[in-house]
């Protein structure tokens, strides 16, 4: 089974699914905001040299928080996305341990195979 953390209203949430829907994906919508990805899933996946490609660069969050200005530890990156899930590049889609973050097609079409 195929899951998608998304927010209601969100333009590229909504790209996401309809791509998905055009795809003839079956998948649990899950609410990014009251139902944020698991601790687990952020810790195998967010990592590397670009921390900003996780990252929701329009979010409140992430201008308040200046985390554009002062990129913090992967770690403490981690923290912050599960207390503020809004920072999350949204749609998050997974299946089998293969995951996307925002709406990439050709990343999307890696998850679903």
């Amino acid at each position: 089974m195929t899951t998608v953390w998304w927010k209601k209203g969100c333009k590229t949430s909504k790209k996401g699914i309809e791509y998905l829907d055009g795809r003839g994906v079956e998948y649990e919508l899950r609410d990014i905001v009251s139902d944020p990805p698991p601790r687990e899933l952020l810790e195998a996946q967010v990592g590397g040299e670009n921390l900003k490609a996780f990252l929701n660069t329009s979010s409140r969050p992430y201008r308040e928080l200046g985390v554009g200005k002062n990129m913090p530890t992967r770690k403490r990156l981690i923290e912050l996305m599960l207390e503020h899930p809004d920072l999350i590049k949204r749609p998050v889609v997974e299946r089998d341990g293969r995951v996307s973050f925002g709406f990439d097609p050709e990343a999307i079409d890696r998850v679903i195979g």
